[in-house]
């Protein structure tokens, strides 16, 4: 969890257009036609490592999903095209356009391992390949981008394709008017856990031509915090969460499992992505709760572990839905003391902020 980093620019931007600023479509090989080879590949015999489980301050950034800029380099000429582009050869236009080279091109939160590590990333790959469409566009757009075939794929090989699906999910496109919305996300620098990167906002039309229609500095992180108003019990009674100051005082429990005031000593807000989904939390007494799946609860466990059934402060859950998170931002706060415990929503939670 971060501190409140404000998103005004420490350093030049690379593009900062008066003006639309548009780039040329690439061109595209049919499936089984070999491009570009990139050079940071695991090679089919390689053995790839599962990940490991990230903390609170982990910036989930995978590694170990290879490069895809170098092998999305324009052509000499390029040559303008009318042709209508599938929804993912635009999403690995944008990725050509704004990635990294020599690091993993885009940033976004690996469901394998945020917020809590579930199994090998071998595994998921292998159920994936299974129940995906061989004539997806998707599936058939990535095998023409690694220069693959659908015949005798090695599991090395499907575990690169199963990481290039991850990566492209990464960039969402909404249709508006004749074109898509787009957001991504790449590093720029770091400073301790923090890590610093660009958020672009543009759009990119059918054809690929690209937009940009914003660009700025943020964090990134992969959110484990509070949805925007939830009720943080204080001795002045309930405040929403993003109200909450240090200085002010909360209801906390001391080592006694008393419960007691206490000033907050530190509060933060984390940006999310457009794709971020929190779990609505139903307990069985008629309380509510909306948060992150990794967010931890007093018990040392995580929002997203919890199933209708299990005991939560005094209470079944009844329900624990993931649902689209429609804020910019989610909230959390530490309060002093030993245990950074506090009730969100009337429900005893942990502070991703120790």
């Amino acid at each position: 969890m971060l501190p409140d980093i404000s998103p005004t620019s420490v350093w030049p931007l690379p593009t900062t257009p008066s003006s639309p600023v548009t780039t040329t479509p690439l061109i595209f090989a049919t499936p089984g036609t070999r491009i570009a080879q990139p050079t940071s590949r695991l090679t089919a015999n390689a053995t790839a490592q599962p990940p490991a489980r990230p903390t609170a301050d982990t910036v989930v950034n995978p590694s170990a999903i290879p490069s895809t800029k170098a092998s999305a380099v324009p052509p000499t000429a390029p040559a303008t095209s009318t042709a209508s582009l599938t929804q993912t050869q635009l999403r690995y236009l944008i990725i050509a356009r704004f990635g990294r080279v020599g690091a993993p091109p885009v940033f976004f939160c690996d469901s394998d391992i945020y917020p809590v590590a579930r199994g090998s990333e071998e595994a998921s790959a292998e159920k994936w390949l299974a129940s995906v469409s061989k004539s997806a566009d998707e599936y058939n757009s990535i095998l023409a981008h690694l220069g693959l075939t659908n015949a005798s794929l090695t599991p090395a090989q499907g575990l690169l394709i199963y990481r290039e699906h991850k990566l492209l999910s990464a960039v969402t496109l909404t249709p508006a008017d004749n074109a898509y919305q787009f957001s991504v996300r790449v590093s720029q620098r770091g400073s301790g856990t923090v890590e610093i990167g660009q958020q672009t906002d543009g759009t990119i039309t059918p054809q690929g031509s690209i937009t940009i229609v914003k660009q700025r500095s943020v964090p990134l992180v992969c959110p484990l915090c509070l949805s925007l108003g939830t009720r943080i019990d204080t001795p002045d009674g309930p405040v929403s969460v993003q109200d909450i100051r240090v200085g002010m005082q909360v209801w906390t429990l001391n080592q006694r499992s008393e419960r007691i005031a206490a000033s907050v000593a530190q509060v933060a807000h984390t940006a999310v992505p457009a794709e971020h989904q929190i779990v609505h939390m139903r307990l069985s007494d008629g309380r509510e709760l909306r948060a992150s799946p990794g967010h931890p609860t007093a018990d040392g466990r995580v929002i997203g572990d919890l199933a209708p059934g299990d005991l939560l402060d005094g209470a079944r859950v009844t329900g624990a839905d993931r649902e689209p998170y429609p804020f910019s931002s989610t909230y959390d706060l530490l309060p002093d003391g030993a245990t950074g415990f506090y009730w969100a929503n009337g429900v005893l939670v942990a502070s991703t902020l120790r």
